[in-house]
């Protein structure tokens, strides 16, 4: 008896934590807007600074320790989409996720680079930036990266642990580093 009644105890808190943040999210943070419905786990990090935005859909579920960085551009992300344990989204540009996105644990998406002009310190030259688009229905698998510029089509997966350099067509299924097509969805 004394079981059943901490478990219920757990579930009610843990709904109790997720619904505060989702309130604090909408109501507390400058340029954070967030749909109904949305559920986060602890540890998540949301920042928007130099004017940067973050638009999260209606039923979006942020996994635990992820982290969403608007540095002076913005992240969106569609309604019903889910964003796995310790993933990173930055965007200094835009980062578009559409509807019904899978996005597993541990994945990085990054719209920008470090400056690689020689003779100057990495720190300090700058960053190449460009708008990463990922459409509807599309499966990240763990651990993937995406870079700066690119466009995953509709319907495409791509597999875990790889680095996706390059467009990626609607339907496909990609893997390896630099990514490439691996097969087609029927």
């Amino acid at each position: 008896m004394i079981n059943k009644l901490f478990s219920i105890l757990r579930v009610v808190s843990r709904f109790l934590v997720s619904s505060c943040v989702g309130f604090k999210l909408r109501h507390l943070l400058e340029g954070v807007a967030v749909g109904k419905g949305f559920r986060c786990g602890r540890g998540v990090f949301v920042s928007c600074t130099d004017g940067g935005k973050i638009d999260i859909g209606c039923n979006v579920c942020i996994g635990r320790n992820v982290q969403l960085v608007a540095q002076s551009g913005t992240i969106k992300i569609g309604e019903n989409s889910f964003v796995g344990d310790g993933s990173i989204i930055v965007a200094k540009e835009r980062v578009e996720i559409a509807e019904d996105a899978l996005i597993a644990e541990y994945v990085v998406i990054r719209d920008q680079n470090h400056g690689l002009n020689t003779g100057d310190p990495i720190r300090n030259a700058g960053f190449s930036v460009a708008p990463i688009i990922i459409e509807s229905n599309v499966w990240l698998g763990s651990k993937v990266t995406v870079l700066k510029g690119n466009h995953i089509g509709s319907g495409a997966v791509i597999a875990a642990n790889a680095v996706v350099t390059q467009d990626v067509p609607a339907r496909h299924i990609f893997g390896g580093v630099p990514a490439k097509t691996i097969g087609v969805r029927d």
